[in-house]
Formats: C-alpha cells, structure tokens, sequence
C-alpha cells in the first residue's frame, strides 16, 4: 500500500494501555515515549501519524489528534479540538507532541481508521481494527481519521530477556563509515537497545556514500523499511556500478 511521506516525521504510533487504582483500563494513542507510564496492547499494530501538518497533504485533508484528559479519572478522550477547548471536564495536554491523521479514507493515500469506542459511564477506548471487540464498549460508527500503514509490515518480534518487544537492536558496524542513532541506545546492564521512533542514519566517511538506504527507524522491534543500511562506497564507483557488482555477484558467484 502506498504510504505518503512528507517533510514532517512520520511516526509509529500503537494503542496504549493502563491500569488505574480503580482497576480500570485506560486507553491512549501515542509514540514511544508513553512506554514508561503505559503498557503497550498486544493486539495493537502499529500505523503512522504526522508530527506535523503533511506538507504533501492539503491542509483542508488532515486533522491534529487532540489528547484531552479527564483529571478525575484519566480517561483519555481523542477528537480533533479543532482550535477550540477540549470537551467540558477535560483538559488539552497534547503540547508540543502533536499528530496529524487523514481527515476521510483515503486522503493523501492514508487508509488506516483510528476508531474510539464509548461505554456506558463515558468511559473510551480506540482501535485500529473496525472488528475488534472490546468488553463493555460500543464502538462508534466512523473512525476518528486515518492513519498510515505499510501492508508488509508487521507486529515487533518477541525477543527474549530484558528487550522492550517494541525496541531494536543496534545495526552491525559498516565499513568506511559511522551508524548516528537519535535518541540515543538505552543502556542497562544487559543490553543496548533503541526505543521504537528512534532513527538510524548511515554517516559515511569522506569520499564515501551510502549504496543504498540512508536512514531507517525502528518500529515495534524491527527496522524500517529494510532492516539494513546498505554499505558505503567510493563515490566515483556510483551506485549503478554497485549495483551491477552485485548482479555478477549474485549470477556468477
């Protein structure tokens, strides 16, 4: 399926979940950085939302998804705000951490629905599955918006110790230059890893140029959209002559 990229970061956002003092679950849309507070749904995939207004985008085709907040009980509501205040009762704590979402099926080639369900005590939860079922919630009819979402692309591999499922692990050293992740591996006594959202760009030495990919990030626990970076080669053998290398390598040897 095809995936517009825009000037703007496209982040990996899952449904993410919490138990409250009142044994209740609470349901929340969001990147990485909501993995220390929540525990991620292990029936959510992952899509991907817009940092910022799609550059590729008409403005009129694209949504911000608000996150607003109930205090007495840390529901958390999802809508667009457009511009105005949250709903009585809730306040606005997106700031800075903005998403951006389709506005109908199909917008600039996003097709992923963000659905909220509701239940009796207002209480909400959301998928990214119009199937799914979810006890003591009715789901809404239309989805909120849409999303982005590589049709190859799966769930994170389980891997087995102290790695976060949704985390990666680093890229074997390339010759003739330097992997720059952001942020940077997480370091615990027992492994190096790079948080889903993280980055890893290909820095090749001075006369050297990337073959290939230049930069991947990581989603729930693989690298995206190849789980290499290539290698780095003289600039004046060109990447034609790379890749005709690798064809008399790939036929004759």
């Amino acid at each position: 399926m095809e995936m517009i990229l825009n000037d703007n970061i496209s982040v990996p956002v899952l449904i993410w979940t919490k138990i409250t003092n009142q044994s209740s679950k609470i349901y929340r849309i969001g990147s990485s950085e909501l993995k220390r507070e929540y525990s991620s749904n292990s029936g959510s995939d992952e899509i991907f939302l817009n940092s910022g207004i799609p550059t590729a985008c008409p403005q009129f085709c694209t949504i911000k998804l608000s996150t607003n907040i109930r205090p007495s009980d840390g529901v958390i509501f999802h809508q667009d705000n457009n511009g105005e205040k949250p709903p009585p009762g809730y306040i606005d704590i997106t700031g800075s951490n903005e998403l951006f979402c389709a506005r109908s099926f199909g917008d600039c080639g996003a097709k992923a629905p963000i659905y909220r369900y509701r239940n009796e005590i207002n209480r909400y939860a959301y998928s990214f599955h119009p199937n799914e079922s979810i006890i003591g919630y009715i789901r809404e009819f239309n989805p909120i918006c849409y999303g982005w979402k590589d049709s190859n692309n799966s769930i994170g591999k389980e891997i087995l110790g102290t790695k976060d499922p949704t985390d990666c692990l680093p890229i074997p050293n390339i010759r003739n230059g330097q992997i720059i992740y952001k942020p940077s591996p997480e370091r615990t006594r027992t492994s190096q890893t790079l948080i889903m959202g993280s980055f890893a760009t290909l820095h090749c030495d001075e006369g050297y140029e990337p073959s290939v990919q230049k930069q991947i990030a990581c989603i729930t626990g693989t690298w995206y959209p190849t789980e290499e970076l290539g290698e780095c080669i003289p600039v004046s053998t060109g990447k034609y002559a790379y890749i005709r290398l690798n064809f008399f390598r790939q036929k004759f040897l």
